[in-house]
């Protein structure tokens, strides 16, 4: 979600929808990216949008909303990056991008060639990486089955070929995916790690994690989470249910329930009047403005798209 559009993609194809003023999206206003290898991630950067796909290569976008045309565009592509780009993201100066067990820090350039500035060779395999607000550290998850069932978080300075922070834990209690699947930072010191049914905050000042967020006890399985930066944190499930946490209370506080039964929710984003939920093959709205005297209407998403 950007503050013109909230964008998804789907094996070949990347979606954007303009949003308007009052965050509403307006289905008119839609423009579709379409790529002959699928994507794998994307991240949106300087107004353009940095996907990385199956073939190894990274691909940039320019897309365009208005009221005369909407359209999209490839900029350049970087090839030969990666046999298979699982993880991507960006800032200002730089790409970051990661396959099974190896990342690479690209310059950010608009010259359709090959140019990176670091490689790291992981021990095990990445789960999820991300830069921090600043852009001069990156954290990395990576996890492995066998032979012991260990996590490492790593903190890295762009600066330095080694991580800064190296934190291994036991994480044979998870249920079905593997480590840390997606990391947020709340700031240059506080990062967060969604695991399967819960969520660690850690204090990379020192290395302590200073909160933990649990729902084992719910049937389902955290798919995906989001914040607002401050004490609200949304989490999608594999059974259809996104959980509203506060972070000063230990258990979720709300429950929504999307109206349709898909396989699962992918992604949540919130801002202050809306929340969009990405599922298998579709994008769903709610408006938290809207208020209904049956509960159980309250907690259904509405404007199926």
């Amino acid at each position: 979600m950007t503050k013109n559009m909230v964008l998804l993609c789907n094996e070949n194809s990347l979606f954007a929808y303009n949003r308007a003023n009052d965050g509403t999206i307006q289905m008119s206003k839609k423009a579709t990216v379409f790529s002959s290898s699928p994507f794998t991630d994307f991240v949106c950067c300087n107004d353009k949008i940095i996907s990385g796909h199956k073939d190894g290569r990274i691909r940039h976008w320019e897309i365009k909303l208005s009221d005369e045309k909407n359209y999209s565009e490839q900029l350049l592509t970087h090839c030969n990056v990666h046999y298979d780009i699982r993880h991507i993201d960006a800032t200002s100066e730089h790409i970051i991008s990661g396959s099974l067990n190896s990342i690479k820090i690209h310059k950010y350039t608009h010259e359709n060639s090959y140019d990176f500035e670091k490689f790291y060779n992981t021990k095990y395999e990445v789960q999820s990486m991300l830069f921090d607000p600043t852009g001069t550290q990156f954290a990395v998850s990576t996890f492995t089955k066998y032979p012991q069932h260990l996590l490492s978080h790593l903190i890295y300075d762009i600066n330095k070929n080694y991580p800064v922070i190296n934190k291994e834990e036991d994480c044979s209690n998870y249920r079905l995916k593997l480590g840390a699947f997606q990391l947020l930072w709340e700031d240059s010191h506080t990062i967060l790690m969604c695991y399967d049914s819960y969520i660690n905050k850690m204090d990379t000042r020192t290395s302590e994690i200073v909160r933990t967020l649990n729902c084992s006890s719910q049937k389902g399985i955290l798919t995906c989470f989001t914040t607002d930066n401050l004490y609200t944190i949304l989490t999608g499930t594999n059974h259809n249910e996104i959980f509203l946490w506060d972070q000063r209370q230990n258990a979720h506080i709300q429950t929504y329930k999307n109206r349709r039964k898909q396989d699962g929710i992918y992604s949540v984003q919130f801002d202050s009047a809306h929340l969009y939920v990405g599922t298998g093959n579709n994008l769903f709205q709610y408006d938290f403005k809207e208020r209904d005297n049956s509960r159980k209407k309250k907690y259904i998403l509405s404007n199926f798209f």
